[in-house]
């Protein structure tokens, strides 16, 4: 577990005016102005790079950035809690009462909001959510070049690998998989399609995408995966297929049908390990039948969007790239992150 800096909010100050960005966008819209004004200035310094906020009714807000953890003081009533949850009803892109019942919402902006509270079964399913007790309002924005250290295992000048992202929640799947999408689609010059399936990849609002994913992107948006790669294919004849998060037998069956169809595809899936897919009925068959050319990593142990391993599929198996090659986040040199993964 990547060691988290607990840091003074109280000391922290403003040191010029804050520009308007995603986060206070969304502080702005959801939250009392006074709760808001706070939030803002403790998270000045942060503010552009802030990749959550947790609300929980009894205790202090805390956001968190870079493994750094900033508080809010002041716990959160219920009065708050319930502001906010209006505020959130009237964000949400689709109708909150099914939104609830998944245990999230998608805001404007591809950002998502994830819920608990007491569940309300019917016949052993989750029907609702009602008395929510916590919120984790996690923040979607571009990161420029967050992929660039990867391009060169997904694309050359003649191919694009068929590509899979692995890591935790949190690790930054989605966002290594938008910038991989955007330079594929403005600097490689193909025409990719998206299944956005929650909203996430290009937060789109009212037909506008709110998040670049490029300028030869198509986006199907709030489609279930499975269903939205089948119509993609067919109606906009796409060169690569993206889409984050497969999940189930429909998705994987929707993901043969299009790589026989000469579809190149680069998608996301959660796990920390090779192993953790093995173990995984549904998702055993994609190393079976390496269905992907590259499989890379990625953890949060130096930030979101560390990459921990490089596999690629050569000599008849997954063959990892030497830890020599593979880049640390946020430098110029080659090194492996603190995580080793010594499977194959």
């Amino acid at each position: 577990m990547a060691k988290i800096n607990i840091l003074n909010s109280q000391s922290l100050k403003p040191l010029m005016p804050i520009k308007e960005c995603p986060a206070k966008k969304v502080i702005d819209n959801l939250f009392m102005p006074e709760r808001a004004k706070q939030m803002t200035e403790i998270f000045a310094e942060e503010l552009e790079h802030l990749e959550e906020i947790r609300v929980r009714r009894g205790q202090v807000i805390l956001g968190r950035c870079r493994l750094k953890e900033l508080k809010v003081p002041q716990i959160v009533l219920k009065e708050e809690m319930e502001y906010i949850l209006q505020r959130l009803n009237q964000s949400s892109l689709y109708a909150w009462e099914e939104e609830y019942r998944k245990g999230y919402l998608t805001l404007a902006g591809g950002h998502r909001v994830g819920l608990t509270g007491k569940t309300m079964l019917q016949r052993g399913e989750i029907r609702a959510l009602k008395d929510i007790n916590s919120l984790n309002i996690r923040l979607a924005r571009n990161v420029y070049g967050a992929a660039d250290k990867i391009m060169p295992y997904i694309a050359n000048k003649n191919t694009v690998r068929n590509t899979l992202l692995l890591g935790p929640p949190a690790s930054g799947k989605t966002t290594v998989l938008r910038e991989i999408i955007r330079t594929l689609s403005d600097e490689k010059g193909y025409q990719i399609s998206v299944v956005d399936e929650r909203s996430e990849l290009a937060g789109m609002y009212e037909g506008e995408s709110n998040l670049n994913l490029g300028s030869r992107v198509d986006i199907l948006d709030g489609c279930p995966k499975a269903a939205g790669m089948n119509m993609l294919i067919r109606s906009m004849a796409p060169e690569i297929l993206a889409t984050d998060e497969l999940g189930n037998k429909e998705d994987i069956q929707a993901l043969e049908e299009a790589l026989a169809a000469g579809v190149r595809v680069i998608t996301t899936v959660h796990g920390q390990s090779l192993e953790d897919l093995r173990n995984r009925p549904v998702l055993a068959s994609l190393l079976e039948k390496h269905l992907f050319e590259t499989i890379i990593i990625l953890s949060k142990s130096q930030g979101a969007g560390s990459i921990e391993a490089v596999y690629q599929w050569q000599n008849d198996g997954y063959e990892r790239v030497r830890a020599n090659e593979i880049p640390r986040r946020g430098t110029d040199s080659w090194s492996v992150g603190s995580r080793r993964l010594d499977l194959c």
